[in-house]
């Protein structure tokens, strides 16, 4: 299996299961944001891709997930969830509340300048390098996977 950079750290696929995988994320995201403030799903942990379900759920200033779309053929990643994936910021014992957003602009960022940002992180962290990073948004979850 891989080694991926996940929620602030790096997890050694090789001894766990995909119910482990999806067991130790959810740990660390209760101990970061909150309990059962983001529900985890693993649906697929092959060696070539670890794809998952990441349920959250925003306030009313989230809006239909295409009005954040820079461009028609640009695909973009909320920044949210990209904190959530790469665990910015992270630390134990916080409380996330995602119902208020205390910004002027919801901001969005491209997915191929997050895929850059993953690759990079991943090679300062010795993990496996990922062919591409799929993510496709809804309003009361996000899917993404790394495709190895």
């Amino acid at each position: 299996m891989k080694k991926v950079y996940i929620a602030g750290e790096v997890i050694k696929t090789y001894n766990l299961s995909q119910l482990g995988f999806e067991t130790c994320l959810q740990n660390r995201y209760d101990k970061w944001l909150g309990k059962d403030k983001v529900k985890v799903r693993v649906n697929e942990f092959t060696p070539n891709r670890i794809a998952i379900t990441i349920y959250r759920k925003y306030g009313n200033w989230y809006q239909a997930p295409s009005n954040y779309t820079q461009a028609p053929n640009n695909a973009s990643m909320l920044d949210w969830d990209k904190q959530i994936i790469f665990g910015e910021g992270y630390f134990e014992g916080g409380e996330a509340d995602f119902e208020h957003h205390e910004g002027l602009y919801i901001i969005a960022r491209s997915l191929s300048n997050v895929i850059t940002e993953y690759r990079k992180t991943a090679k300062e962290n010795h993990c496996s390098r990922i062919k591409c990073l799929e993510y496709v948004e809804a309003l009361d979850h996000f899917d993404f996977a790394y495709n190895f």
